[in-house]
C-alpha cells in the first residue's frame, strides 16, 4: 500500500519531487527522519511506493536490507585492512609423553607440586636452589624445584604433560616478596624449547617483577 506524504507544496513542486533524482532523495529522507510511521513501510522492500502531495506521482524507495549489507561489508573490509595480524607464538609439546605417568608418580611421592607466583611455597622453592619453570599456553608461569629428596622433577609435571610456550631452568633469590633473577636458561629435555622461547620466559617473569641479567 502506498504511503501518502503531503509536503504542502504546489503541483509543480510536488511533481518535481516525484520525478527528479534530488526530489526522490528528499522524499526518502523525509520519510525516514521526520515521519517514523512511514519508516516501517519503507524497511525491507525495494518496490514500496510513496505518493507525493496527493498528485499520484510515485517514487521507488531503496532496499534497506541491501543498504545495510553493503554498509556491513564496508565496515568489515575496513576492519580487516586496519587490523594487524596476530603473531602466533610457537607451542612446544612434551617429547617424552610415554614417561609422564611414572614422572607424576615420582613427584607425588616426594611431595613436589607446581607453584604459582602467589603461592605460599614459591619463595621457599626459589631459595632452595635451581627451579624448573614453564610458561603455559595461557601465559602463566609455573615453577617446581629441580630436585627433591634426590629425585629430579620433570618439566612435564608442571603442566601434566600439556604443551608450553617456554620451559627451562632458573635461579632466583627472594625475601619478603622481593625477588631478583640470577640466571635463566631454556634447557628442557622434555619440551626442547628454542632460544626465542627464552624471550617469552623473560617477559613472563618480568610481569611478576622478576628480571634477569
Amino acid at each position: 500500500m502506498a504511503a501518502d506524504i503531503s509536503f504542502g507544496f504546489g503541483p509543480a513542486a510536488t511533481s518535481y519531487l516525484a520525478t527528479s533524482r534530488v526530489g526522490q532523495g528528499f522524499i526518502r529522507a523525509y520519510a525516514k527522519v521526520y515521519n517514523s510511521k512511514y519508516n516501517k513501510a519503507l524497511v525491507g522492500t525495494s518496490k514500496q511506493e510513496i505518493k507525493v502531495g496527493g498528485t499520484g506521482a510515485t517514487a521507488a524507495t531503496p532496499d534497506e536490507a541491501a543498504i545495510a549489507q553493503a554498509r556491513q561489508r564496508a565496515t568489515n573490509t575496513k576492519r580487516v585492512g586496519s587490523s594487524k595480524p596476530e603473531v602466533q607464538k610457537p607451542v612446544f609439546p612434551n617429547q617424552l609423553s610415554s614417561s609422564l605417568k611414572h614422572e607424576l608418580e615420582q613427584a607425588a611421592r616426594v611431595g613436589a607440586v607446581p607453584l604459582r607466583f602467589a603461592d605460599e611455597g614459591f619463595e621457599v622453592a626459589i631459595n632452595s636452589g635451581t627451579v624448573k619453570y614453564v610458561v603455559t599456553e595461557s601465559g602463566e608461569v609455573l615453577i617446581i624445584p629441580h630436585t627433591v629428596n634426590g629425585i629430579e622433577i620433570s618439566h612435564a609435571v608442571l603442566t601434566n604433560g600439556q604443551p608450553v610456550l617456554a620451559a627451562g631452568q632458573a635461579d632466583i633469590a627472594g625475601a619478603n616478596g622481593s625477588f631478583i633473577g640470577i640466571s635463566i636458561t631454556n634447557h628442557s629435555g622434555h619440551f626442547q624449547t628454542t632460544l626465542e622461547s627464552l624471550r617469552i620466559a623473560r617477559e613472563a617473569f618480568a610481569k611478576l617483577g622478576i628480571t634477569f641479567p
